[in-house]
């Protein structure tokens, strides 16, 4: 590692911000704060930890094999990332004659979430570290 945060601590950082960026898309949705905004931020903070130790860490490693990270990388790994599931759970694919407003909806606010703990990870554990 070439001087920068470790491992765990980048995690929790793209957890905490995928989790931030849930709840404020879900604050700006239902128009304000409350009880729904708190479980979206626990829900979303669960997901990404699953999306993060079975997807981001390792394409993290794979494209850390191959040189730095940079930032649009990472912010582009959190989106592509977080891009399955809402594809999954809303039934939205090429074939469908037209996306409804929620499933839009669910897919920014997972693809948001993604960006936000993407960049979150590659700004706590550096630009210089190529791998683990």
């Amino acid at each position: 590692m070439k001087g920068g945060g470790s491992l765990f601590l980048a995690g929790a950082a793209a957890i905490w911000a995928a989790g931030l960026a849930a709840a404020l898309g879900t604050a700006v949705w239902v128009g304000g704060f409350g009880f729904g905004v708190l479980m979206a931020m626990v829900l979303a903070a669960f997901v990404a930890l699953l999306h993060l130790l079975f997807l981001g860490l390792p394409a993290f490693l794979i494209l850390g094999m191959l040189g730095p990270v940079r930032w649009w990388q990472a912010g582009l790994v959190g989106i592509l990332v977080a891009l399955p599931l809402p594809l999954f759970l809303q039934g939205v694919h090429p074939r469908a004659p037209g996306i409804p407003a929620e499933a839009l909806a669910g897919l920014l606010w997972f693809c948001g979430s993604g960006l936000a703990g993407g960049l979150a990870f590659r700004a706590v554990y550096g630009a210089g570290n190529t791998r683990a």
